[in-house]
């Protein structure tokens, strides 16, 4: 599990990154020129701006997690991986088919929640 978690850090990583370069230099400004201090700037201004970004990357690494996870069969990690294989093996079309639905469902599962997340945590009246 840990693995999948280090694996699943660069969209965050990379949208949290973009997120604080793409806050507008002018509200930087304005918050240094009322006198706050760097870290005020970050944790008032660019980290709340940066909410909607982060949380996409946050979603996108959901659904990375959850495909790299079905792929942990092949390294002895079980999951629907296996089934996917069994049924591979077997040439048994029906459960290669109901384990791939399954592991699309989850994922897609996991995207929504990611969906509603954003719209939750995200700020209000920047959508």
């Amino acid at each position: 599990m840990l693995p999948i978690t280090f694996y699943s850090l660069l969209p965050v990583l990379r949208n949290t990154i973009v997120g604080i370069n793409s806050v507008d230099p002018a509200l930087i400004d304005a918050g240094r020129g009322i006198g706050m201090s760097g870290r005020a700037v970050l944790f008032r201004i660019e980290l709340p701006l940066a909410v909607p970004l982060i949380l996409a990357g946050l979603r996108t690494s959901l659904v990375l997690a959850v495909g790299t996870a079905t792929l942990a069969f092949f390294v002895n990690g079980g999951g629907l991986g296996e089934l996917i294989d069994t049924g591979y093996k077997l040439n048994r079309v029906p459960v290669l088919v109901t384990s791939a639905i399954l592991a699309v469902g989850l994922a897609l599962l996991i995207d929504w929640i990611g969906a509603i997340m954003e719209r939750v945590f995200g700020p209000r009246g920047l959508s």
